[in-house]
């Protein structure tokens, strides 16, 4: 276009992929890895500055995905031949399947097996000592893990309903599509001085008869046909694994959590042996498996059709359901997407949020409102700009003049977290936003965040060292002067630990990352003896080239030190490593870039 000074920083990206399963988006990274299904595609990525000028000429590129990730393998068991032997059986069908490889205890990879492979001897492993194994299908595309199995010398799989993964009880396994959440959790639609307690769940184009399924495994504990208000509703707990406690969205962790389901339609079990009814569902007793389709979306008292999702760490017998609404939120409810997104994967690192309606001074976060003349708004109150925010409630400065909020920040751990700040709609956020981290072992880091290309998004301020006695915190106020001033709105913040992961992040109190030109590829790919690295380095510095496996622990560093601008090259035999699915890491100054490699040895 006609603004080619315009620095990359301050660039967005508008990406729309069309295709099966497409996206629409907008960021300001210049790197993208997604894994889209067998199809053919169209991708578009327009660039648009600060000023709203978009380029004319956007990139057009037209591709086939000709393969997938593999299936995830099922069935997995375990059993004992002799005192000394653990065997590990599962089942697979996927043909396009390159090979296995067995994980135990989450971070040891015990075997490497070829496609036709369905059973596994472990005989490092002593009599009496329980181990939980995992095992990974993998291609030229990805891997996929199967449920994971607590085993034991003597005893078999133990614990089997013990729920170690969730996924979402509609649109499952994930929550796309069509579904969204009408009213978060906590959020505020018509009542002004309530909060809400759970998530209500639409689909757009009607929900009527949708099915529900638990969302891991778990057993009844209360079930009703008609509770006042509420209709038909189920309750169901889940236990964690023994030592592998469930990971809150507030940080702290439990070993059990409630789900409750209200307004449904039809209330009955499909397990694959057959179907349980409402009648024969015993509470206390029956039990379920994630995936098993428990009944379906309903409405109550002429309202619309929606699921109402609770999740919580307290129940009383004495008044299961609670309430729809609350003045002051219990500290035992949680965001039930928030939970299930923490918990998903044995893989994924928690993550912990920081809402604005969190304003007791107790738990791992909450907010302050301090000088200023902050004006609550929520969803209800602004129909022509909803949604206002993460949770449809906003604190808005009327005159941005010496306006202060803060998150109090207590993480439950040392460890090196991502920081991130939600950032409303753009009507309450049409300029800057000064930003500030502040943990006493550290000095302060200041953000100003333009919100006027921004609506209803996370912005990453970067990834940072934190201690759990440190008093932390992120500060927001107006970053300017201007009359009439800018409008500035207190949202919500996340902080998701990176420890564990290998160390491939910027270094500690280093500025946020920002995209830059760095350009990485990688040939051959997949290989089967070594492969070539190529960089080409906008800006001279420190970097660092490093390979890690799967579950992020690294493997080898293939080169660091000083590099010039220009292109530069390195070749990586992994000589000592088995085949499977890795990953390079480029890490610089203000830059991450990473790839997928194949290695066929």
């Amino acid at each position: 276009g006609e603004d080619d000074s315009t620095p990359v920083e301050q660039l967005w990206y508008h990406v729309q992929l069309e295709g099966p399963g497409g996206f629409d988006f907008w960021t300001m990274s210049n790197s993208l890895t997604c894994w889209p299904a067998v199809g053919q595609y169209t991708l578009k990525i327009t660039a648009r500055d600060l000023e709203n000028i978009e380029d004319p000429t956007p990139l057009v590129h037209n591709f086939s995905m000709i393969g997938n990730t593999p299936a995830a393998p099922t069935n997995l068991a375990c059993y004992t031949n002799d005192d000394n032997h653990l065997v590990l059986s599962w089942s697979y069908t996927d043909p396009y399947v390159v090979g296995f490889t067995i994980w135990r205890d989450y971070s040891q990879m015990v075997g490497e097996l070829n496609a036709s492979a369905r059973e596994f001897i472990d005989s490092s492993v002593n009599p009496g000592e329980s181990h939980r194994y995992v095992v990974t299908a993998w291609n030229y595309f990805g891997w996929t893990e199967s449920e994971p199995s607590v085993c034991q010398i003597g005893n078999g799989t133990l614990d089997p309903d013990a729920a170690e993964k969730f996924d979402y009880p509609v649109g499952y396994p994930d929550f796309s599509g069509d579904w969204y959440d009408a009213q978060n959790f906590g959020s505020i639609l018509y009542l002004s001085d309530k909060h809400h307690s759970g998530n209500d769940l639409n689909k757009w184009g009607g929900d009527l008869g949708e099915p529900i399924y638990a969302p891991g495994n778990g057993q009844v504990v209360y079930k009703t046909n008609n509770a006042n208000g509420w209709g038909k509703c189920l309750i169901i707990s889940s236990k964690s694994p023994t030592g592998k406690p469930f990971r809150l969205p507030d940080g702290r962790t439990s070993d059990i959590i409630y789900f409750l389901f209200g307004h449904l339609d039809e209330i009955g079990i499909q397990s694959p042996t057959g179907i349980i009814d409402y009648e024969d569902i015993v509470v206390g007793e029956t039990k379920v498996k994630r995936g098993w389709r428990i009944g379906s979306v309903g409405a109550v008292s002429g309202g619309s059709p929606h699921l109402h999702l609770e999740c919580f760490t307290g129940y009383s017998s004495a008044n299961p359901l609670g309430t729809g609404y609350y003045t002051s939120l219990p500290d035992s409810k949680y965001d039930a997407l928030e939970f299930i997104a923490n918990n998903r994967s044995w893989q994924v690192q928690p993550t912990f949020y920081v809402h604005n309606y969190s304003q007791q001074t107790s738990g791992y976060g909450y907010v302050q409102l301090l000088t200023g003349d902050w004006i609550k708004k929520t969803g209800y109150q602004e129909p022509d700009h909803v949604p206002l925010g993460y949770n449809n409630l906003l604190y808005v400065s009327s005159t941005n003049v010496d306006n202060q909020a803060r998150w109090r920040l207590h993480v439950p751990i040392d460890g090196q977290y991502e920081v991130a700040v939600h950032i409303p709609n753009f009507h309450y956020t049409s300029q800057r936003a000064n930003y500030r981290l502040e943990r006493s072992s550290y000095p302060p880091l200041t953000f100003v965040i333009n919100g006027l290309p921004i609506s209803n998004d996370w912005v990453l301020l970067g990834k940072y060292d934190f201690k759990a006695q440190d008093d932390n915190s992120v500060w927001l106020s107006s970053a300017t002067t201007e009359d009439p001033p800018a409008l500035i709105a207190v949202d919500a913040v996340k902080l998701n630990l990176k420890s564990g992961t290998g160390g491939f992040t910027a270094n500690k109190d280093d500025p946020p990352l920002v995209p830059d030109n760095l350009a990485l590829s990688v040939y051959p790919n997949p290989f089967n003896g070594q492969t070539n690295i190529r960089l080409e380095v906008p800006v001279a510095g420190e970097y660092t080239v490093r390979a890690y496996d799967i579950l992020g622990q690294l493997v080898d560093e293939v080169y660091s030190g000083s590099l010039s601008v220009g292109r530069h090259e390195f070749t990586w035999p992994p000589t000592s490593l088995g085949g499977g699915v890795y990953l390079l890491h480029v890490v610089g100054s203000r830059t991450i870039r990473s790839n997928k490699l194949v290695y066929l040895p």
